[in-house]
């Protein structure tokens, strides 16, 4: 249960989330007994959608067909790992509703059908099946392609090879990583390399160059929901632009 009561909440812009669709028995075993892996699909949530916050678990109602299912916010970790410190879906769903993506409601306005949620959840697939699987595409990758397209028409230069995204995991969020500035044969050495993290809970953290000596946190830190993502890239360029000037301290152009 993230929360201490029911609570509900639409979804006002597009975030991950990982709908129950059964389990599988998996090839772990509790003495003489044969544990099961959840099956899990990682889908987009639409805006119009609600979250359904109840003592039972997280209910996911799609807008368009009122199709109920059991949510994850975030992965699980192993069978026999234990957690610590607050429940992670609870701090998912405040993350959430902080990036502007969820906004909580007094209660359902759609057509809902827990008893469909539980015979989502009820099914039992082949052996060996469980896991992630992913449906379409995330909404992060989008993000990260407009962010891109705004740096390059600053004229940051961008290292395509430095490019990778990582899906959302029980110990760390959904991120796309750039390498922005100095560049060379062997990129990965550079010392001049800004690193730009773009998050799924709306931030995007540009990190200095390593030789600037500087605290990771140094130099730019912008929510992509408050606004065009071109509008607020720009200065945020003129911002490393300023606090870098020179070939002491590299900057982005």
């Amino acid at each position: 249960m993230p929360g201490f009561g029911n609570k509900y909440f639409v979804v006002k812009d597009h975030f991950r989330i990982l709908k129950n669709v059964g389990s599988s028995p998996s090839n772990t075993y509790i003495g003489r007994s044969r544990a099961c892996t959840p099956v899990l699909l990682s889908t987009t949530a639409q805006p119009g959608d609600e979250i359904h916050d109840l003592v039972g678990g997280l209910h996911h109602v799609c807008a368009d067909t009122g199709e109920t299912h059991h949510i994850q916010m975030v992965p699980s970790k192993g069978l026999f790992e234990k957690s610590y410190g607050a429940n992670p879906e609870a701090g998912r769903i405040v993350e959430l509703q902080r990036g502007m993506f969820l906004e909580e409601i007094e209660g359902p306005t759609l057509k809902y059908n827990y008893a469909q949620a539980r015979e989502f959840s009820d099914k039992t697939h082949p052996e060996l099946t469980g896991g992630i699987r992913m449906v379409d595409r995330d909404p992060l990758e989008d993000v990260s392609d407009e962010i891109i397209d705004a740096l390059q028409e600053q004229g940051v230069s961008i290292i395509p090879e430095s490019i990778s995204f990582a899906s959302e995991t029980a110990y760390s969020s959904a991120r796309a990583c750039f390498a922005l500035g100095g560049a060379g044969d062997d990129w990965s050495k550079s010392e001049d390399l800004w690193i730009l993290t773009v998050c799924n809970n709306a931030r995007a953290i540009l990190r200095a160059p390593d030789r600037l000596h500087t605290p990771e946190n140094y130099a730019a830190d912008i929510n992509f929901k408050a606004g065009p993502i071109s509008d607020l890239v720009s200065p945020m360029v003129d911002l490393v632009n300023e606090l870098a000037p020179g070939a002491s301290m590299p900057g982005l152009r």
